[in-house]
């Protein structure tokens, strides 16, 4: 719908704007290499979660198909930082014995978020457009960010983080 409707890139614009955040998701997996040796991530899911809120947003708000492919290219850099920093700190947080079930509930949540969204997209766009509903949505994940960033900083504070051995894979 943002591809042909907002935007007027045509049938093909969907096309850029998945490759828009494929190259975002690449560079931003790149990016988060520089984290690996950082005793506390939590600041990074919230910075994540608000770079890619701040860019998806600035790409609905311009309207401009050339400017949307690079914004979408780095909201995807800010979402990638939020799932890689999210999955490490996970592994973190958590004993050797608790990961697979942990990763097993994250992914369900992950699913399951991707079928809410599907499913409440249509009527948000019905309800008030399709900037209401990218909007809604898109502030949906630093609000997130917001109310667990307390509790994962917590926890995290009373972690043991192999910074030498980090440093020296």
């Amino acid at each position: 719908i943002a591809a042909i409707e907002l935007l007027r890139m045509g049938d093909e614009g969907a096309g850029f704007l998945n490759a828009a955040l494929g190259l975002g998701t690449v560079v931003g997996g790149a990016a988060t290499l520089g984290l690996a040796g950082r005793s506390r991530l939590s600041p990074y899911v919230l910075l994540g979660a608000v770079i890619w809120a701040v860019f998806l947003g600035a790409t609905v708000l311009l309207r401009t198909p050339e400017i949307a492919v690079l914004l979408l290219a780095l909201a995807a850099i800010g979402l990638t930082v939020l799932e890689a920093t999210a999955r490490t700190l996970l592994q973190r947080l958590l004993p050797l014995g608790a990961m697979a079930s942990a990763f097993g509930v994250m992914e369900a949540f992950m699913l399951g978020g991707l079928a809410l969204g599907a499913l409440v997209a249509g009527p948000l766009v019905q309800l008030g457009g399709l900037l209401f509903a990218l909007g809604a949505l898109g502030a949906l994940i630093p609000a997130v960010a917001l109310l667990v960033l307390p509790v994962i900083a917590g926890a995290e504070r009373h972690v043991y983080v192999p910074l030498r051995e980090i440093a020296l894979l």
